[in-house]
This record gives C-alpha cells, sequence and structure tokens, in this order.
C-alpha cells in the first residue's frame, strides 16, 4: 500500500452560531454536573434525578438536561447567571473549532481513505496481519483455518481434513504422534 499518497479531499466547515442564537439545549451539552448543581442547587437535581430514574429505570445526566431545556424556570436561572453560561459558550466554541480544524478533518478523511481497501480485503482474525499480496493471505489463512487446536481428536476436525493432510504432512503426523503419546499415558 502507498501511504506516500496524499490526496485532497473536500472538507464541511460549519461556523460557530453567536452566543444568542444558540439553544439551550445546545448549551447544556456542555455543561457538567457541578455546573447544574450549582445552578439548580442538589435538593432539585436529586428531583430530577428521581424523575429520570422513574421513567427510564436509570439515571442519567443526558435525560435531565433535556428536562431542564424542557423548563422554562430553569432558562430564567440561565438568564440570570451569565458567567455560567458563558463558559459553556466557550466550550462550544473550543469544541466547534477543533471540529472545524482543517488539518484534522484532512488527515481524518485521509486515513479513512487509506485504510478502505484493506478492510475490504482482509475480514477476519486474518486482519490482524499485515500481507503483501492476496496470494499470502489466502495461503496463511488456510493453514490457521485448518489447524487443529491442541487437544483436538481426530472426528473433530473438519470436513476439509484430506487438505489439511496434504498440505501439512509434517505437522499432521506430529500431531497423531503427540495424541498417541498422550492416550499412551492415560
Amino acid at each position: 500500500m502507498d501511504y506516500d499518497l496524499v490526496k485532497t479531499f473536500p472538507v464541511k466547515r460549519t461556523e460557530p452560531k453567536a452566543f444568542d442564537e444558540l439553544p439551550v439545549n445546545k448549551l447544556l451539552n456542555y455543561l457538567t454536573r457541578d455546573n447544574i448543581i450549582e445552578l439548580i442547587g442538589f435538593p432539585n437535581f436529586s428531583s430530577l434525578n428521581e424523575q429520570v430514574r422513574q421513567q427510564t429505570g436509570k439515571v442519567s445526566l443526558p435525560a435531565v438536561k433535556k428536562m431542564l431545556a424542557d423548563n422554562e424556570q430553569f432558562q430564567a436561572i440561565l438568564d440570570q447567571n451569565h458567567g455560567t453560561m458563558q463558559q459553556a459558550y466557550n466550550k462550544y466554541l473550543a469544541a466547534n473549532t477543533k471540529v472545524n480544524d482543517l488539518t484534522r478533518q484532512q488527515q481524518s478523511k485521509q486515513v479513512s481513505w487509506l485504510m478502505n481497501k484493506p478492510k475490504k480485503q482482509f475480514l477476519g482474525c486474518g486482519a490482524k496481519q499485515t500481507y503483501t499480496s492476496m496470494e499470502v493471505f489466502q495461503k496463511t489463512y488456510k493453514q490457521a483455518a485448518l489447524r487443529p487446536p491442541p487437544g483436538m481428536k481426530i472426528q473433530h476436525l473438519p470436513k476439509g481434513i484430506r487438505e489439511y493432510v496434504s498440505r501439512n504432512l509434517s505437522e499432521f503426523k506430529d500431531y497423531l504422534d503427540e495424541i498417541s503419546a498422550e492416550t499412551k499415558y492415560l
């Protein structure tokens, strides 16, 4: 595979929204559990957790945030606390900058493009190794697929036993010798 090949791909850039245009549920994604507890208080947060647990059977912060996004009282609290919301907006801007980084997007698309062919060619456990050609891969894979695991009996071998014996005669004889030695000791 030629890794020196550099291919350019078109990238998509999204402009960050202004603070006033950003919906509350988007800003809530950038608030931590501690920020929410600081805004609404621990007793209110606990009661929201209990409501979520009753509805879904488990406690999840995204579900709590979804409930808060629909709550008008919480939106009034957010309007009063500009510091916390500015902090969440700064996190949003940092995440947007990271996503829109052109070199990162180009590199990600190049890696995806380069790995496309190997992913399609070498499937299964044989994909852990690098092969120079498809013939080497098939030869190695067939030998590995037909090799019996340790302690296996002849009747447990796959139906392709004739092919295995013809290709790996010495290994099969070693296998038979090992099995016969084990039966002598038992």
